[in-house]
C-alpha cells in the first residue's frame, strides 16, 4: 500500500515535467503536489462542513475543487503559466468565499493564506516577479482583512462558536503541517537539483581535464577573453608515427582499425600518466606528447626518453594482420616552445615554434623500429642513456643536422 502511494506521489509530482529547465521542473512539481493535497484536503474540509452541518461550506469547496483538477490538467497539458495563476487565484478566491460568506473570521479557515503566500514564492519562476509579489500581496491583504473583520458585508456566519473554534484550531494546524510538506518537498527537490547539477559539474570537470591540462582548463574557466599562451625556455617534444599504418588500414574494416589503434594509443595515454608527461594530441596513426609543461621540470628529457622506450616496447606486442610485429617510428627534440589555447570552438593545448618542427622531421626522417633525438635532447640525455651517432642527415626544411638513436639505458642490453 505505502508503495502503491509513493508511485502514485511520484506520478503526481512528474505530470507535464519534460524537457525544462531544473528551475522550470521544480515548479511544476511542486505545484502538482500543492494541488494534489488541497484538493485531498478540500475533500476532507467538505466531509467536516457536512458533519458540523454547513452545506453552504462543502458546496463552494466542492466547486472549488474543480477548479483546481483544471489547474492540475493544465500542468499536465504543459500549459504551466496557466496552470500557476489558475490555482494561485482559484486559491485566494476560495478562502474569500468561506471566511467572507459563509464560516466567518472565527472559523480561522483565511489562514491557509499563509500556505498560499509559500506557494506564490515556491511555483512561479524567477522571470514571473511581478505575479509573485502581486499575488503575495493579495493573499496577504485579504488574510489581514478578514482577520480585523474588514470584510464582512453583512453576512452572518452559518456555524456555532464552538464549531468556529474547532475549525480555527484544525486550519491553524493543518495549515502549518501542508505548509511544512510543502516546503519540505521544494527542499528535497532543490537537492536533487543541486545533486544532478554537481554530478553533471564533475563530467564537465572530466571531460575538460581529458582535454586539457589542469591548469590550463582552470585558467579557461576564470572567463578570460585573451588566448592563453605561454613561453617555455626548455621543454622535449616526442612524435611517434605507426609505421605502415595507412596502408594496413586498407585491408581492414573500419570498426577493427579504429579498435587496434585505440588499444595502441590507450597504452600509450597509460605510459603518459605514468612519466607524467603531456598529451597533446593525436593526428591519425601519429601520437605527440611533451615534457616540461605547462608543469616545468628539470627531468623533462629523461622523462621523454623513458616514454619512448616504452612505447617501441608496447608497440612491439602488436602484430599486422600478416603477423609481422608492428613498428614504430619516434623523433625527440628540445627546446623553447610556445604552449597555449587558441579560438572558441573545439579547444587543445598545443605547441608552436622550430622546436617542434624538428622534432616532427625527426620523426618523418627516422627509422622504423628506432628513437631518433636531435644534438639539444643528446645533451641532455648523453650520460644516463645509450646513444648512437646516426650522422649528419639532410632534414626538409633544416638542412643537415647531427642526429643520434636512442638505443636504451646506461647499464642494460641496448636495445636495436
Amino acid at each position: 500500500m505505502l508503495r502503491t502511494m509513493k508511485s502514485v506521489w511520484t506520478w503526481i509530482g512528474a505530470l507535464g515535467v519534460t524537457e525544462q529547465t531544473a528551475h522550470e521542473r521544480r515548479r511544476i512539481t511542486v505545484l502538482n503536489r500543492a494541488l494534489s493535497l488541497g484538493i485531498v484536503v478540500s475533500i476532507a474540509y467538505c466531509v467536516l462542513y457536512l458533519a458540523f452541518g454547513a452545506p453552504r461550506a462543502a458546496a463552494i469547496n466542492a466547486a472549488f475543487i474543480s477548479f483546481y483538477f483544471v489547474a492540475l490538467c493544465a500542468n499536465y497539458g504543459r500549459s504551466h503559466r496557466v496552470a500557476r495563476h489558475v490555482a494561485i487565484l482559484s486559491a485566494n478566491l476560495h478562502m474569500l468565499a468561506l471566511s467572507v460568506f459563509v464560516l466567518g473570521e472565527a472559523s480561522g479557515v483565511h489562514r491557509w493564506y499563509w500556505m498560499f503566500i509559500v506557494v506564490t514564492f515556491l511555483v512561479f519562476t524567477r522571470n514571473e516577479k511581478r505575479a509573485i509579489y502581486g499575488y503575495a500581496a493579495l493573499s496577504i491583504g485579504l488574510f489581514t482583512s478578514i482577520e480585523h473583520g474588514l470584510m464582512r458585508f453583512g453576512a452572518k456566519p452559518v456555524i456555532s462558536e464552538g464549531v468556529a473554534s474547532v475549525l480555527s484550531v484544525t486550519s491553524t494546524v493543518l495549515t502549518l503541517v501542508v505548509i511544512t510538506i510543502i516546503v519540505d518537498l521544494f527542499d528535497r527537490e532543490t537537492g536533487r537539483a543541486e545533486s544532478a547539477l554537481s554530478k553533471e559539474n564533475e563530467r564537465s570537470e572530466s571531460l575538460l581535464l581529458n582535454i586539457l591540462p589542469s591548469s590550463i582548463a582552470s585558467r579557461l574557466k576564470d572567463g578570460r577573453q585573451e588566448p592563453i599562451a605561454d613561453s617555455f625556455a626548455q621543454v622535449t617534444v616526442l612524435f611517434a608515427d605507426i609505421a605502415g599504418f595507412t596502408e594496413m588500414s586498407d585491408s581492414l574494416d573500419p570498426q577493427r582499425v579504429v579498435a587496434l589503434l585505440n588499444q595502441i594509443f590507450s597504452e600509450f595515454d597509460a605510459l603518459m600518466e605514468k612519466h607524467r608527461l603531456e598529451k597533446i594530441k593525436t593526428i591519425g596513426d601519429a601520437y605527440m606528447v611533451a615534457g616540461g609543461l605547462p608543469e616545468v621540470r628539470a627531468d623533462h628529457a629523461r622523462a621523454v626518453a623513458e616514454m619512448a622506450l616504452d612505447m617501441v616496447e608496447a608497440t612491439g606486442r602488436y602484430q599486422t594482420p600478416t603477423g609481422a610485429r608492428l613498428g614504430i617510428r619516434i623523433g625527440i627534440n628540445t627546446g623553447p616552445v610556445v604552449a597555449g589555447v587558441i579560438g572558441v570552438k573545439k579547444f587543445i593545448y598545443d605547441l608552436w615554434g622550430d622546436t617542434v618542427n624538428t622534432a616532427s622531421r625527426m620523426e618523418s626522417h627516422g627509422v622504423v623500429g628506432a628513437i631518433q633525438v636531435t644534438e639539444a635532447t643528446y645533451q641532455h640525455l648523453k650520460h644516463d642513456y645509450v646513444l648512437e651517432e646516426r650522422g649528419p642527415i639532410k632534414v626538409k626544411g633544416k638542412g643537415p643536422m647531427l642526429v643520434y638513436m636512442l638505443r636504451g639505458r646506461k647499464g642494460e642490453s641496448a636495445k636495436a
